[in-house]
């Protein structure tokens, strides 16, 4: 009995290294003309960072140790190789930054084959937006001609990621890459498209039942489950639905106070921004201010409703501006920007004086919308 027992001791330990082997990851890579900067590995999921090594001779090279699955993110400081990879126990991984592929474990290269394909058409792009803004005001046939290029070459992004865009997610259903491959699908499907004011379209909608159908794990991954949640809000804001009140801080009084307090009986223009927002200040610069000096006595509030910003960045603001119409500060809890569904700012509403929606504008068509409504023209 004492030998059985010295026996299974002596496989339990000599069993150990070899299930702690099992459990090691190791990623290496070569890179040129970066010897001396530093690669940092952080985990994307919780935003830690995790590793960093130096770049010597072309190469480098993370090894640790994982019970788990996890998506970490490998990047050099000056972020020209970046890369979202799946970790999990027992992976080997290699990356050629300079030819920007990764070999090893097939979930982690096959998000890689999505990425590239689309950054690759993402900087042609680019490159197509640059030369139209130099011939916007000289030539007029040539800019038509660059925007239809660069129109065409959305579509070519939404083809792809409609096809074998796919076929990538539905060999990935069960892991977390899953997730950033379905992402990266709704970034390109929803571009370009304005859900507050119109339907969805076939694309959409399949986007819509896949996620609805997606594994846990899927759907567990936060950014995606953000953004999906945004597009759905988004259907639902829709041209003559109800306004969606919430309680924020009235910025002239420091008081809680509601969106249908401020706007009830009025047309209203309530416009989501931020004080670090460009974009932001040149419509509030170039349309939303003029437009409440012009038209405040015939009926229209405009409000701004702070989000994703502080309140001393938002004083500053409004002062340097001179901002003279009511603000709501959402600052704390955003509660607003998820009823809305806000992507991003700025994004301006336009709601009729019973309350219901008359769409997403901005520039030259909110200042039609607002006369229309208050039935100037």
């Amino acid at each position: 009995m004492r030998k059985v027992k010295f026996i299974f001791g002596l496989l339990l330990v000599i069993s150990l290294p070899v299930m702690a082997q099992k459990n090691n990851y190791s990623i290496v890579g070569t890179i040129t003309d970066h010897d001396g900067t530093y690669v940092k590995m952080h985990n994307k999921e919780t935003n830690v960072k995790m590793d960093s090594t130096i770049i010597v001779n072309g190469k480098f090279q993370f090894r640790g140790h994982t019970d788990t699955s996890m998506l970490v993110m490998v990047n050099t400081e000056d972020w020209s190789m970046n890369h979202t990879l799946l970790i999990q126990p027992g992976t080997n991984l290699s990356i050629d930054a300079t030819n920007a592929t990764v070999r090893g474990d097939q979930p982690s290269a096959q998000l890689n084959q999505q990425i590239e394909k689309l950054k690759a058409l993402k900087t042609k792009q680019q490159q197509v937006a640059r030369q139209a803004v130099r011939v916007l005001d000289e030539d007029k046939v040539k800019y038509d001609s660059l925007v239809a290029i660069y129109d065409d070459y959305t579509q070519q992004m939404k083809d792809y990621v409609d096809s074998a865009g796919w076929l990538l997610y539905e060999a990935n259903t069960e892991n977390k890459i899953g997730g950033e491959i379905l992402l990266n699908i709704a970034y390109v499907l929803t571009r370009g498209i304005d859900l507050y004011n119109e339907a969805p379209t076939p694309a959409i909608l399949r986007l819509l039942s896949n996620y609805a159908s997606a594994s846990p794990v899927v759907k567990n991954h936060k950014d995606l489950s953000r953004f999906m949640q945004n597009v759905s809000t988004q259907i639902q804001v829709k041209t003559g639905s109800p306004f969606r009140d919430f309680e924020a801080v009235d910025y002239a009084t420091g008081k809680q106070t509601t969106l249908g307090a401020v706007i009830t009986g009025h047309v209203a223009v309530v416009d989501f921004w931020a004080s670090w927002c460009g974009p932001c200040r040149r419509e509030i610069e170039e349309t939303l201010k003029p437009l409440y000096m012009k038209y405040a006595d015939s009926g229209l509030v405009v409000v701004g409703v702070d989000i994703w910003d502080n309140i001393e960045n938002h004083e500053e603001a409004v002062k340097e501006m001179g901002i003279t119409y009511p603000q709501l500060i959402d600052t704390d809890r955003n509660n607003s920007s998820l009823l809305y569904g806000i992507p991003a700012v700025p994004r301006v509403f336009l709601i009729d004086r019973n309350g219901i929606m008359l769409g997403y504008f901005r520039g030259e068509e909110l200042i039609n919308a607002v006369e229309k409504a208050l039935g100037i023209k």
